[in-house]
């Protein structure tokens, strides 16, 4: 699918750039629903839509996804006749894909890209093995050349994948500058997202599901409320645990001191408003949002789990606080609520470490991943 999510943000800006650079782009989704960012490819890109909604890619539902979809991108492909065929998804859906690349007889090259450090990746249990077998086999099936978008991601799945992969590169994602431009401060009202224009900002962009852990924000935000009257919570982002955290927020008496904005389209807006940034997920592959972010220069309060934390030196570009705590959570907030010297100092030294992840540098170590096989 191409909703609303860091990995579907980073295929179209590839996909995007790639056509900027001349190479002939088609996108292929599984699913033909919940495609709602596929307006932002640039119009000259193939976009094809396989016959499957994403609710049924998962579980049981998926022998009936497979059915409908396999013959149908294996059409795709023959019609086509790609030379590379680059893969953003996981399990079954990697298996799906890789089958199709076999049975369809064009001599593309397989490239697959590993977007998160979490997962079966890291995790065990018999499930999780089973899964990272799955993987495998679609890795060997065409001898799928892999790409890791961080350091953590790549010490994951250079042991696991050595042998059926044709290599691994490190290739971190980038972020447009052009889209995420510090000069929108000051031009955009509060009140565009419903605030008032005398509260102090503080942003989580994150699906809220159960890898982003918003509970402990909303334990910390329990905290800062009180300390803090004229600043407000805004959490950016749907998911499955939404009715949940607002049902938490109406348990903890937070309904005036978090606002739930949904899914917003225009991110560099709402951040254009933000005074200072959270981020509490308890794993990654890159955290693409803590990028946008300090681009903005907006400072941010993360969790210290890795990648963020290679990039992030405590109480000098950012600070880190330890997944689940809470208490040391509110304290970041607090300071950096208090103490506006402090946002911009914070603010200004992020900035020169997002600068490192540009959107060329990323289109162009593709190319050369591309050229290397």
């Amino acid at each position: 699918m191409l909703g609303y999510g860091g990995r579907e943000k980073v295929v179209i800006d590839l996909a995007n750039g790639l056509c900027a650079q001349g190479h002939e782009v088609l996108l292929v989704t599984l699913s033909h629903d919940q495609n709602e960012q596929a307006h932002l490819l640039n119009g000259v890109i193939k976009f094809f839509q396989l016959p499957a909604t994403y609710q049924s890619l998962g579980g049981i539902k998926a022998i009936g996804a497979w059915i409908k979809c396999l013959p149908a991108f294996i059409k795709l492909l023959k019609a086509e006749k790609p030379d590379i065929v680059h893969t953003h998804v996981f399990f079954q859906r990697l298996l799906l894909a890789a089958v199709a690349i076999k049975f369809s007889g064009i001599k593309a090259r397989h490239y697959h890209t590993i977007h998160t450090s979490g997962l079966f990746y890291k995790e065990t249990g018999f499930i999780n093995h089973i899964r990272l077998q799955t993987e495998r086999l679609a890795v060997k099936m065409n001898r799928a050349f892999l790409i890791a978008i961080s350091k953590e991601v790549y010490e994951n799945i250079a042991k696991p994948f050595k042998r059926s992969a044709a290599g691994i590169a490190l290739i971190y994602n980038g972020v447009d500058d052009k889209q995420f431009d510090y000069s929108l401060k000051g031009k955009v009202s509060r009140t565009l997202f419903g605030l008032d224009e005398n509260k102090l900002v503080v942003t989580y962009l994150a699906r809220i599901t159960e890898g982003k852990d918003h509970i402990t924000l909303l334990k910390a935000w329990k905290m800062v409320a009180p300390q803090a009257p004229r600043a407000i919570l805004c959490l950016a982002g749907d998911g499955e645990l939404k009715l949940a955290t607002q049902e938490f927020c109406r348990r903890e008496n937070l309904e005036q001191q978090v606002v739930f904005l949904g899914t917003v389209k225009d991110v560099p807006k709402l951040l254009a408003v933000t005074d200072v940034a959270v981020f509490t997920s308890l794993f990654e592959g890159f955290g693409i949002a803590v990028f946008e972010q300090m681009l903005m220069k907006i400072p941010m309060v993360s969790t210290n789990i890795r990648p963020v934390s290679d990039f992030i030196l405590p109480n000098e570009n950012g600070f880190l606080f330890a997944p689940g705590d809470a208490t040391a959570l509110a304290t970041f907030i607090i300071r950096l609520i208090n103490d506006g010297s402090l946002r911009e100092r914070i603010g200004g030294a992020g900035y020169k470490t997002a600068q490192q992840f540009s959107m060329e540098k990323m289109i162009r170590k593709h190319e050369e991943a591309y050229a290397a096989v």
